[in-house]
C-alpha cells in the first residue's frame, strides 16, 4: 500500500473494527500498527490493494456486498496485527516388522504450536486453522510426553493389497 496511507490506518481500523461481526477484542486494537512491510510505496506499481475507506455500509447494503466488505476489513485488520510466532516440531517413528528388521518404514507427523495466537493476526483467523501458502494446515500442540527415542507400541496392523493409479 502507499506509504502515505499508513497515517490513516489506525483511524480506519477503529471504525471498521467496531462494525464487523464479531468485533475484535479491544486488546487486539491496541496491538495494531502499520508495518513498513505493508505500507511501502516502492512496492506499488499500478494499483494498490483494496482497503476499507472507513465508511460503514448502510442498512440498505445487500448481504453479498456486506460480506465482501467484512472480508476486506478482516484482511486489513490482520495486516496491522503482529506476526504469529510458531514453534514447529516433528515426531517420527521407525517401525520394524516382525520383531526383526525385515523392512523399516518411517512414519512422521508435523506439529505446530502457536506461541502468541491471541496477540497476533491469528486471533482474527478461522478457529484452529492457519493458511500456509495454498494449503491449510491444522494447528495443533505437540502431544505431551513425547521425547526423542521414546518407544511406541502398535495397537493394530492390517495389510492391504492395492494398486496405485
Amino acid at each position: 500500500l502507499p506509504s502515505e496511507q499508513a497515517g490513516d490506518a489506525l483511524r480506519i481500523a477503529k471504525v471498521v473494527a467496531s462494525a464487523i461481526n464479531p468485533a475484535p477484542a479491544p486488546a487486539l486494537i491496541d496491538l495494531m500498527r502499520p508495518s513498513s512491510r505493508i505500507y511501502d510505496s516502492k512496492k506499488v506499481e499500478e494499483h494498490h490493494g483494496v482497503i476499507p475507506t472507513g465508511m460503514v455500509p448502510g442498512s440498505t447494503t445487500s448481504d453479498v456486498v456486506r460480506k465482501a466488505w467484512q472480508l476486506v476489513c478482516l484482511q486489513f485488520l490482520r495486516s496491522l496485527l503482529p506476526d504469529s510466532k510458531v514453534e514447529e516440531s516433528r515426531v517420527s517413528a521407525v517401525v520394524d516388522v516382525g520383531g526383526r528388521t525385515i523392512k523399516s518404514v518411517e512414519f512422521s507427523a508435523n506439529y505446530e504450536r502457536l506461541l502468541n495466537a491471541g496477540a497476533s493476526w491469528e486471533a482474527l483467523s478461522r478457529s484452529g486453522t492457519r493458511e500456509d501458502g495454498d494449503a491449510e494446515k491444522q494447528v495443533r500442540t505437540l502431544p505431551p510426553g513425547i521425547d526423542d527415542g521414546d518407544a511406541a507400541m502398535a495397537i493394530a496392523c492390517e495389510q492391504v493389497q492395492a494398486k496405485t493409479t
